[in-house]
């Protein structure tokens, strides 16, 4: 018979950041399922309008901090940081705003 020929795969790089990028979107899926619970997305709501950024980056979990929060018209924002990957070579900035609860009586 004639030669046996085998082809070879060829090993394809893997980019980190592609790589960091899936993984940020696992870890902040989770989180936004997470906001599908009315008691988690009271405390989240709760949190940004009193400015505590300990509950915000417990909710959120290891990978993300709280960068600041600010006022936008009657809202509450909170701009909230993720790093992902080897020497964060994704970050993702995520602004969040909670309509200000007011009632009038």
């Amino acid at each position: 018979m004639g030669e046996f020929r085998r082809r070879h795969r060829r090993h394809r790089f893997i980019e980190p950041a592609t790589v960091a990028t899936q993984r940020s979107g696992r870890v902040l899926g989770r989180f936004f399922e997470k906001l599908r619970h009315r008691r988690i997305a009271e405390r989240f709501n709760w949190a940004v309008r009193c400015h505590n950024a300990r509950e915000i980056e417990r909710l959120l979990g290891r990978h993300c901090r709280v960068e600041c929060f600010f006022r936008c018209g009657c809202k509450s924002c909170v701009r909230i940081r993720c790093c992902f990957g080897r020497w964060g070579s994704n970050e993702t900035t995520i602004t969040i705003c909670v309509e200000d609860f007011r009632r009038n009586f």
